[in-house]
C-alpha cells in the first residue's frame, strides 16, 4: 500500500514519541542488520551477483546500495562521519566476495550505532534539508524513512534470494 515515498509523507504527519527516542531507533536498527546479515549469509556465493531477466540490481548491489545510502545519510549527514558516497559503484560495482559484503554491513551498523547512540530528542528534533525531498523533515522523521528504505530492499533481498533458491 505505502511506497518507501508515500510513507514519508505518513511519517511527517505523525508524532511518535520513538522518532526522538534514540534507543529505541537503535533496537529497530538492530532488528534490521540482524536481517540483513542473515539474508547474505544464506545466499550463496553464486548468487550474489546474478541479475535476472526484468530485475535491475543484484543481491549485491542491493547490499552496497543499503550501507552506501546508510552511511552517507546517518553516517555523513546527521552524524557528521568522514563518507564520500560512490552511488555509481552500489549500482555497477564488479563483484566481490561474500565476506567483504558482510564486512561492509558490519562497519555500516557500527556507524549507524555510533551516530544514533549521540542523538539527543533534542537533535532529533532538528529540521533536516535533504536533495531529494521536496519538503523538510525533523532528523528523526528522516531516520525512520531510512528504517523503512532498509527495510525496503532487505525484503528485496530475501524475496530474491528465495527466486534464484528455486524454492518460494
Amino acid at each position: 500500500m505505502f511506497g518507501s515515498f508515500a510513507f514519508t509523507i505518513f511519517v511527517m504527519t505523525i508524532n511518535i514519541d520513538f522518532m526522538n527516542d534514540n534507543k529505541t531507533l537503535l533496537q529497530l536498527f538492530n532488528f534490521q542488520f540482524v536481517n540483513f546479515e542473515k539474508e547474505i549469509m544464506q545466499t550463496p556465493e553464486e548468487h550474489l551477483w546474478r541479475i535476472m531477466p526484468g530485475i535491475r540490481n543484484s543481491i549485491g548491489h542491493l547490499c552496497l546500495h543499503i550501507c552506501g545510502n546508510l552511511r552517507h545519510f546517518i553516517g555523513k549527514e546527521c552524524g557528521g562521519i568522514d563518507y564520500v558516497r560512490d552511488r555509481e559503484r552500489e549500482f555497477n560495482s564488479p563483484a566481490i566476495e561474500k565476506n567483504l559484503l558482510l564486512d561492509e554491513i558490519k562497519t555500516t551498523g557500527q556507524t549507524v550505532e555510533k551516530v544514533l547512540s549521540k542523538l539527543s530528542p533534542e537533535i532529533l528534533e532538528e529540521q533536516i534539508i535533504i536533495s531529494f525531498l521536496p519538503f523538510s523533515l525533523t532528523k528523526g522523521q528522516f531516520i525512520i524513512h531510512l528504517l523503512s528504505h532498509m527495510a525496503y530492499h532487505i525484503g528485496q533481498i530475501n524475496y530474491l534470494r528465495r527466486i534464484l533458491a528455486g524454492t518460494q
